[in-house]
């Protein structure tokens, strides 16, 4: 059975959430919180983004639902007017009130490609913005892990990096001196 993601059952993971969403770093949460990047990473990507646009689509479908709640109101007074003038035989303002719902239909068709367009907008957006955040995250991450290796350890990381990469075929041969635990480095 999986394990579950420490993030989600984490106690605090409202304030973590909060902190991801807005945009504060991954390194930082994970020093803040005592947790370790990998996960803050898969939880912002396969939990937190459901959960935002599950809370989106909610949102969205509401106001949508109150916007064509009017819309239908507006169609359906327009009918009546249209029903109650043409069965009195004064043609004129039956064809405004059936222009008025032609108008109507064409202004529905209009927001829901407004609403399309928008919402791929915006998922696009979010998924250049955390990919973007992601990878300056990534950068200070190694940053880090070079700051605290001397220069030998730091010369063979970005070798194996770039191997890793498949940046080069070569091999890469381990330092020379060992240094054991507890012996000073000297660079």
């Amino acid at each position: 059975m999986p394990k579950p993601c420490p993030i989600c059952t984490h106690p605090k993971r409202l304030e973590i959430d909060r902190e991801i969403i807005s945009g504060t770093s991954i390194l930082k949460i994970s020093r803040k919180y005592g947790q370790k990047q990998d996960p803050l990473y898969q939880h912002a990507k396969n939990h937190l983004s459901r959960q935002l646009v599950q809370a989106y689509e909610k949102k969205a479908l509401s106001e949508s639902m109150d916007l064509l709640g009017m819309i239908e109101d507006i169609l359906i007074k327009a009918k009546a007017i249209f029903d109650r003038n043409f069965e009195a035989k004064k043609d004129v303002t039956a064809l405004k009130a059936l222009s008025e719902q032609r108008a109507t239909i064409e202004l529905l068709s209009k927001i829901a490609a407004y609403l399309h367009e928008s919402r791929a907008m915006e998922l696009q957006t979010a998924t250049k913005g955390y990919e973007v955040r992601r990878q300056e995250e990534e950068r200070d991450m190694a940053k880090t892990i070079i700051d605290n290796l001397n220069s030998a350890e730091a010369d063979m990381f970005i070798q194996l990096l770039e191997k890793g990469q498949g940046l080069t075929n070569k091999e890469i041969i381990p330092m020379d001196e060992f240094i054991w635990e507890g012996e000073d480095v000297e660079e």
